[in-house]
């Protein structure tokens, strides 16, 4: 009865992919290359930097 509701994320990893005929760029949820919507050929994935947060203290140097 007196639990606390607390909110639980489920975050999906996200993918990008581009198009090497006519540079469409798109970001799913789906590992799976898609064909693109634009032209209809084979999207090819592509890498990003992952969105990274440090929270909290001792991340970083404050002296030598």
């Amino acid at each position: 009865m007196g639990r606390s509701k607390e909110r639980v994320e489920y975050l999906m990893p996200l993918y990008d992919f581009k198009c090497e005929y006519c540079t469409e760029v798109i970001e799913i949820n789906e590992p799976i290359a898609p064909a693109c919507g634009t032209c209809g050929n084979l999207m090819k994935r592509i890498w990003s930097a992952p969105a990274v947060q440090f929270k909290g203290s001792g991340f970083y140097s404050t002296g030598g």
